[in-house]
């Protein structure tokens, strides 16, 4: 099976040279684990870079992860299991390695150029999560790359309909 390190090491291959995600070899652990550091990334950023509170993060997460699941129910239909695994744990290491990036650039002293220092990292991340969906759909990367803005829209739209609920609801 293959170790912590070496699937670092798959996923910065995966993320920066445009790797296959059939690199990743999947055991007990990794997608718990990478489920895991996916999360405590996506609050970090919210948290040091967006600089919001806590309950928004938790409620910015709650949405993520209900949208990571009905879209993982959604796409099984076209994509066999394993290879469906292989891509999740591949998205879920790339998403957690790029927010623990900027999650560091949000912990750099008061600058207001934060975001801007953030947005390459961004942009490397979207490219990455393009080329895992268009390998795990056998489609094109610029199709891959228009369901993951896609999901990226529906998380904020969804997160500010909640928000602005939960803020009527206890104003």
């Amino acid at each position: 099976m293959q170790s912590f390190p070496s699937l670092l090491r798959s996923t910065f291959h995966i993320l920066l040279r445009r790797g296959s995600p059939e690199r990743i070899q999947i055991a007990a652990w990794s997608l718990p684990v990478s489920l895991l550091l996916a999360t405590v990334g996506y609050a970090l950023v919210h948290l040091l870079l967006f600089r919001v509170s806590g309950a928004q993060t938790a409620l910015s997460l709650f949405c993520f992860i209900a949208m990571l699941a009905a879209g993982m129910s959604w796409i099984t239909r076209y994509v066999p299991r394993r290879r469906l695994s292989q891509v999740l744990v591949a998205m879920l290491m790339m998403l957690a390695l790029c927010t623990g990036l900027m999650a560091a650039i949000g912990l750099l002293p008061e600058s207001r150029y934060g975001h801007w220092l953030a947005m390459p990292v961004a942009l490397v991340l979207l490219f990455g999560l393009s080329h895992a969906l268009g390998f795990a759909l056998k489609r094109h990367q610029l199709f891959a790359l228009a369901w993951c803005v896609l999901f990226a829209g529906v998380v904020y739209g969804l997160y500010l309909l909640l928000n602005n609920q939960l803020e009527i609801v206890f104003a």
